[in-house]
């Protein structure tokens, strides 16, 4: 399997709109991994994966406001000017 060859310990899957907020195409995503791991595909391969909100997962968005960063912060500071 290619996740051999490249060393691949886990996967990040982005979702669309919120963790906290699901929209269908979020709940899309999960039952299509759900199905995923159900095939038994990916057993014994030690795949990790974890969710991770489709906006955190953007170069835009690290460029703009780093790692762990917040855009509220921002929006706070535009408002007191």
């Amino acid at each position: 399997m290619q996740c051999f060859a490249e060393n691949v310990a886990g996967i990040v899957i982005a979702l669309p709109g919120t963790l906290k907020n699901e929209n269908p195409e979020g709940a899309k995503v999960k039952s299509f991994v759900d199905r995923l791991c159900n095939t038994g595909k990916l057993e014994g391969l030690g795949l990790k994966y974890t969710y991770l909100e489709e906006r955190f997962a953007s170069k835009g968005y690290l460029d703009l406001y780093g790692e762990g960063g917040d855009e509220d912060e921002d929006e706070d500071e535009d408002e007191d000017e």
